[in-house]
């Protein structure tokens, strides 16, 4: 049973630590409002329009498209936490086993 219960101890850190690695990675998403892409004549980039119309539009599909870079990182970071939230329950079932098993 000793050795029973160090497998299950071993299985249980291993577990942990990947949970750990998992949530670790997951918070390590950026959310960075871009904007529109405008810039200084003779840039390459689009200068701002002197249009309001322009102007609105222009900061409404920037604004659009922000709003989707955002669900899309915070999609990432659930799918990472749901990966470390059965890790951590794999590691605190093997943990108990390893107990009980150790106490035979």
């Amino acid at each position: 049973m000793k050795t029973a219960s160090f497998i299950f101890a071993m299985i249980a850190a291993g577990a942990g630590l990947a949970a750990a690695f998992y949530w670790y990675k997951s918070s390590g998403f950026k959310i960075r409002p871009l904007g529109p892409n405008w810039g200084l004549p003779g840039t390459g980039q689009p200068i701002e329009p002197s249009e309001p119309e322009q102007k609105a539009l222009d900061m409404a599909v920037a604004n659009w498209s922000d709003l989707q870079d955002a669900v899309n990182e915070i999609n990432r970071a659930g799918r990472l936490n749901k990966i470390a939230a059965w890790l951590t329950g794999i590691s605190v079932a093997a943990s108990a086993l390893s107990t009980v098993l150790a106490s035979v």
